[in-house]
């Protein structure tokens, strides 16, 4: 019982030691590749099944750290997104469609890690950021459904798109990460090809990649 006992004072001895001789994160410039799944959510979505809804993703972005609290983000995402038709529309039911977009965001990023660290620690493993951001999506390739007095739009379109989501960043070496990210995009109604009136177009994303910091 003493030698387990002593086995695991010394391991965590071992990785405080690790913890503090580990070089702080570096600041300045970073760029990462993701990709993941797109969960699209839109005015006559809300009758389709979760899985119906899911999508191939991939986005590319340069970042900026000022301190270890405060950095900016820009990121390109091209998607493939799922809308619907209305399901009460007389002797038609639902109906899905897909259709492709590139969105561009600039982003507000918080190191949560280090704002709530009370001895301010520069040199976490894994860190966990937040973002607010704002940007803008072009859509186009609306599928053809061929469901009549249906009016989706098969020419492209730019909306407006603001977002929040979360960031995990693994730090494996001080250049390399791997990156997570979690986020909530809402688009300006018409997004999805059927503008209604009824309020944004909503888009989750969850993508993995690779970061490089320099």
């Amino acid at each position: 019982m003493k030698r387990i006992v002593l086995t695991m004072v010394m391991g965590a001895f071992a990785l405080i030691t690790m913890a503090q001789a580990r070089e702080d994160n570096r600041l300045g410039w970073n760029a990462s590749v993701q990709g993941g799944i797109l969960w699209s959510h839109s005015e006559n979505t809300r009758e389709a099944s979760f899985g119906d809804l899911l999508t191939p993703g991939a986005a590319l972005a340069v970042g900026y750290d000022f301190t270890h609290n405060f950095g900016v983000r820009a990121q390109v995402t091209y998607g493939r997104n799922v809308g619907a038709t209305n399901s009460k529309i007389a002797g038609y039911g639902l109906t899905l469609y897909k259709f492709n977009d590139l969105s561009f965001f600039g982003d507000a990023v918080f190191n949560l890690s280090h704002m709530c660290s009370r001895e301010q620690r520069k040199n976490f493993a894994v860190e966990l950021k937040g973002y607010v951001g704002l940007g803008c999506a072009f859509a186009d390739d609306y599928e053809n459904m061929g469901v009549p007095l249906y009016d989706v739009k098969d020419n492209g379109q730019t909306v407006f798109g603001m977002r929040l989501g979360f960031i995990t960043d693994w730090h494996v070496t001080q250049a390399f990460s791997l990156y997570g990210d979690l986020g909530l995009a809402g688009f300006t109604d018409g997004f999805s090809g059927n503008n209604t009136g009824t309020g944004a177009d909503l888009r989750v994303s969850l993508m993995m990649g690779v970061a490089y910091h320099f």
